[in-house]
């Protein structure tokens, strides 16, 4: 377990008057406030470095899993389940930057066939890495598909939503 310090982050709650009145009251029933209580559930539904125990991790998880455990799960939630977000983002990544360096080389009037060549090899690899990986979600029933495009975007827009709220905290 590594010892990072706790930094302060931001989340909206979207709560009634009387759901945030009520969370005061219950946290401070325990000593607590709203966001230590909230810290203390998170620490567990994660496996954070603060948990509160083996129990706590296995009823926070076991909570998560009644509540939002849909029987259609979409690719972004395959990404994230098999561990391929980072390597998803790695590629398409590489197949646009590789794809906005064609472009610039084709205006280029001093550059060789290798280098068009190489970077059209980078695309086609990038593609193909992309392609398998959709595939391997495409075998999977337990997922509904939206469309390769679609499913792609979503993705897309996830990962740079987390990227986002890293980077502003």
């Amino acid at each position: 377990m590594n010892n990072e310090k706790k930094e302060p982050r931001s989340f909206v709650l979207k709560l009634t008057d009387s759901e945030a009145k009520e969370l005061y009251e219950k946290a401070g029933v325990y000593g607590l406030t709203p966001s230590g209580l909230l810290e203390g559930f998170i620490a567990d539904l994660i496996n954070g470095q603060y948990s509160n125990g083996s129990d706590e991790r296995g009823l926070a998880n076991t909570w998560i899993e009644r509540a939002y455990n849909s029987p259609y799960k979409v690719f972004t939630q395959w990404l994230l389940e098999s561990g391929n977000m980072n390597y998803f983002y790695d590629c398409y990544k590489a197949k646009v930057e590789a794809e906005a360096d064609l472009e610039d080389l084709k205006e280029e009037s001093d550059s060789t066939p290798q280098e068009l060549e190489d970077l059209q090899s980078e695309i086609r690899y990038q593609e193909d890495n992309l392609e398998d990986l959709y595939n391997d979600f495409s075998r999977n029933e337990d997922y509904m598909k939206a469309g390769k495009e679609l499913d792609f975007e979503s993705a897309l827009e996830w990962y740079k939503g987390k990227e986002r709220f890293i980077e502003r905290t």
